[in-house]
């Protein structure tokens, strides 16, 4: 998938340390003055500001000799206020952000000779826009994506430069796409020897049969509803009558039994946090032979697992108890056939769950009415779906909504998570809580701006009743998936926390991530605390030793998760774009999603995003920023946030995931 240069370069190096130095400058302190530490925040447009660690405004940063580039640490002395930002000035360097990154290789004419030399064109636009490459390129070419790394930091003086570790491939092949994201974000691909070899050991151990703490539920009617490519299958369901009440059953695979603290197993999936889905490519968090093996719940195999059983009468939980189980699936059903059966469409559903299963539907939607009755925020948004061939090549993007099985799993698992998370607050447990706190009147200040332009009258407060309200007023309107992506950039992000702060957008009090520790280190980490809870071996040296360090965790936890997204993100726009390279000139429709007066942001109805600037539409254009409108001199035409609008494809960039649009006269809908 990628060629090397001379010495062997893997991704699993991701824990070699970033680099590391003291960069000093000229400016000499006076004693008294203070220095402040920061972050260097570099931005598209070449302006870097300094954002300070311990917060407060950023400042508009000033470096005189050396150049901090995005991310990394650094000293800054504050020297005025002139204009809307204060200034500030680099003092020192402390930690560089990274040692290596991901670029394509370009060949400008240079110098008085104006010579062809190579340069770097880095993934990441907000390090510096020149970047030398020195040394032997082998026999990489003009376009191909290359890891490049640090040969020399740049100052005013001097630009960066940079040398070859290895050539990736070329930024038209979908493999080259999926690697290159993984590596601007330090993902790792191998797992060391080490930990492979510990799997295979702790693999090999099951022995089916009941253990100290551990019930027996093989007789019951259990099965696993998830997608139809998904690999590894850590969550199972039952439903049983008990008089005129359900007993719902959710059992999540024991991952802790395999998975002993501070082993190479623990310390490896605490240094990935979570499991990575690239369109294609799947980087886990456990070695195979446990996320697809021991760990999974495969039909007719023993496993080891955590189960929550929930007494539900109508739509509350009345009780619920928590326990180590042995559990046998009875079946692994698809979302795809599930939704088909509730949909009186052919399927494969085996004939004896089609009566659990109706009933769960039923059960399903009861939860959904009492989660909007208390005034969660329900944001079904449409997620973007690649189809991809043998080759990892898009050949089709589309967007997926949540069916009745997806939002039925959805609905099983909120009530465990929210059961065990219960359990450990009422137990002063030390723990990874899931939490999300109330959007900050900023917040609402900004979204109350933007909905003034679509007429919507402002939010009064921040609560999940007031912004219920404004979901409602969209729904069924153009602008509606805006409005929903609004409120989604209003409200703050989720993150894991030791302490019980509860979960806004969900409306609850008690809320954790317990149901997914295949994939999830937080999870494991509920799992490994609730057997040493229930089995009541959480002494007072061991309760003190996790309290001691769950904040650290958390945060750590948070970082990482955030990374992941990113990373997905930025693959699924990169495929995207490589997917409208093959189709420039083809017609799409979407909808405007934001006007500036440099063009407008369009939203695909495929959910692919692009910018259609104005000098690619027909006629003079006028921006007019207190109606967020672009107006045309032919026919008094207008383009505005929320309208339907057909655009061409008018370039797309992979590597970059840039898609730039046109828009020929006539093709502005209403």
């Amino acid at each position: 998938m990628a060629h090397k240069k001379s010495k062997k370069h893997t991704f699993s190096e991701k824990r070699t340390p970033m680099y590391s130095g003291k960069h000093g400058i000229k400016h000499k302190n006076k004693p008294s003055e203070k220095l402040i530490r920061a972050r260097a925040m570099g931005s598209i447009s070449g302006v870097t500001f300094a954002r300070p660690l311990d917060g407060g405004n950023d400042f508009y940063l000033d470096m005189p000799d050396c150049v901090a580039i995005d991310g990394d640490e650094i000293l800054v002395r504050r020297t005025s206020q002139r204009g809307e930002r204060p200034r500030a000035v680099l003092e020192k360097i402390e930690n560089r952000a990274l040692n290596q990154f991901v670029a394509s290789l370009e060949f400008r004419p240079h110098g008085k000779r104006q010579e062809k030399r190579p340069f770097a064109r880095p993934l990441n636009p907000r390090l510096p826009a020149t970047i030398f490459i020195d040394g032997d390129l082998g026999d990489a070419r003009s376009g191909d994506v290359l890891v490049l790394s640090v040969a020399k930091w740049p100052k005013n003086a001097s630009p960066m430069t940079a040398k070859l570790e290895c050539v990736l491939g070329s930024e038209r092949d979908p493999s080259t796409l999926l690697l290159a994201a993984a590596h601007t974000y330090d993902l790792a691909m191998e797992f060391p020897n080490e930990v492979l070899d510990f799997a295979e050991h702790v693999s090999a151990k099951l022995k089916p049969v009941i253990t100290t703490g551990r019930r027996d539920l093989r007789d019951r009617r259990v099965f696993t509803i998830d997608g139809r490519n998904a690999q590894d299958f850590d969550d199972a369901i039952s439903l049983q009558k008990k008089g005129e009440q359900w007993e719902l059953g959710v059992h999540i695979a024991d991952v802790s039994h395999y998975v002993p603290a501070n082993s190479p197993l623990d310390k490896e999936a605490f240094a990935r946090g979570t499991s990575v889905y690239l369109p294609g490519l799947t980087l886990p968090m456990l070695p195979e032979a446990l996320c697809n093996g021991i760990c999974s719940l495969k039909p007719d195999e023993d496993r080891m697992a955590m189960t929550v059983l929930l007494r539900i009468d109508g739509d509350r939980v009345v009780s619920y108890k928590i326990f180590p189980s042995l559990i046998r699936s009875r079946a692994r059903l698809t979302y795809e056939d599930v939704n088909a059966l509730f949909a009186e469409k052919p399927n494969t559903v085996p004939k004896a769950l089609v009566k659990t299963l109706l009933r769960m539907r039923e059960l399903s939607f009861r939860l959904i009415e009492a989660r909007k009755a208390r005034e969660s925020i329900e944001l079904d948004t449409a997620e973007s779906r690649i189809v991809q061939d043998e080759t990892l090549e898009p050949v089709d993007i589309y967007a997926h909504k949540s069916g009745d099985a997806e939002k039925l799993i959805e609905s099983f698992m909120l009530l465990a998570n929210e059961a065990v998370a219960s359990y450990a607050r009422a137990k002063k447990l030390p723990f990874p809580y899931r939490v999300h706190e109330p959007s900050t009147p900023d917040d609402i200040a900004n979204l109350n701006l933007q909905m003034d332009r679509f007429g919507y009258p402002p939010r009064a407060d921040a609560s999940t009743h007031a912004l219920n309200g404004l979901l409602a007023l969209a729904e069924g309107k153009s602008e509606e998936p805006l409005i929903k992506y609004a409120v989604m950039r209003a409200l703050s992000r989720a993150h894991y926390s030791e302490q019980p702060l509860g979960h806004f957008a969900l409306a609850l009090t008690d809320y954790c991530h317990f149901t997914s520790p295949i994939r999830r280190y937080p999870d494991l980490l509920a799992h490994r605390l609730l057997k040493l809870s229930l089995l009541d071996e959480l002494k007072d040296s061991v309760r003190d030793r996790y309290k001691k360090s769950m904040p650290e965790w958390t945060l750590e936890a948070s970082r990482l998760e955030q990374t992941a997204a990113e990373a997905e993100r930025r693959a699924v726009s990169m495929l995207s774009s490589l997917y409208l390279s093959r189709r420039t000139g083809e017609p799409f429709e979407g909808i405007v999603s934001r006007v500036t007066t440099h063009g407008a942001r369009i939203i695909l109805d495929n959910t692919i995003e692009g910018f259609l600037p104005v000098e690619q539409l027909e006629g003079n254009w006028i921006f007019l920023p207190e109606k967020m409108l672009l107006v045309s001199d032919y026919m008094n035409q207008k383009i505005r946030p929320g309208q339907r609008i057909r655009v061409v494809v008018a370039a797309a960039h992979p590597l970059s995931g840039e898609i730039e649009f046109k828009c020929p006269r006539g093709y502005i809908l209403r």
